[in-house]
């Protein structure tokens, strides 16, 4: 069994939250940002409405001075809502930027020659159709490879010097582009 077959039936834990920061913060400063300007724009149209509600109606400017003293509690709330749409920014950004991470680091394994080497998401992680189609693609190069090392063998032994040279010449330019292959 290889290692990369005993990490599969280990459960993969990532032990930080921020595994790819540039991408994370970025997408929780997106939705921060995009919910701050929606509660702004929110509570702009409420107070504006208001406004013309008090300038038509002289009884709704007592209800406007109790709204007013009630704005610390509305900003408490804010910030306690701000505060939970942050953290499930974070989670969220994690669910995503782990993944994209993890293939990164595939992707580093396969291209330094590693053919035999998979990508495990956890469960509940984004990009597990592209997971599937990563791990057929390499099992794909290393049914090649392997196809190509056997016709190797065989031409290595063959009589015919031309096929011989090919081969090797054929050999050496893969172990030149992948020098530390393994299939």
């Amino acid at each position: 069994m290889s290692d990369n077959e005993t990490k599969k039936k280990a459960p993969f834990q990532r032990k930080q939250i921020f595994v790819k920061k540039g991408m994370q913060f970025r997408y929780i400063a997106t939705i921060l940002l995009s919910a701050l300007f929606a509660f702004g724009m929110t509570i702009h149209e409420v107070i504006w409405a208001a406004e013309q509600l008090a300038v038509k109606n002289p009884a709704v400017k007592d209800i406007m001075a109790e709204l007013k003293a009630l704005i610390p509690i509305f900003s408490f709330k804010a910030c306690l809502f701000i505060g939970i749409i942050l953290i499930f920014a974070i989670v969220v950004s994690h669910q995503q930027a782990g993944p994209i991470y993890k293939f990164e680091k595939s992707l580093g394994n396969i291209k330094d020659g590693d053919l035999t080497y998979r990508v495990y998401l956890r469960k509940g992680d984004q990009l597990t159709e592209m997971q599937r189609e990563f791990n057929e693609m390499a099992s794909s190069l290393q049914k090649v490879i392997t196809a190509y090392e056997n016709f190797r063998s065989y031409a290595a032994g063959s009589s015919d010097a031309r096929v011989k040279e090919q081969a090797i010449a054929t050999g050496d330019n893969i172990k030149r582009i992948m020098p530390g292959i393994k299939i």
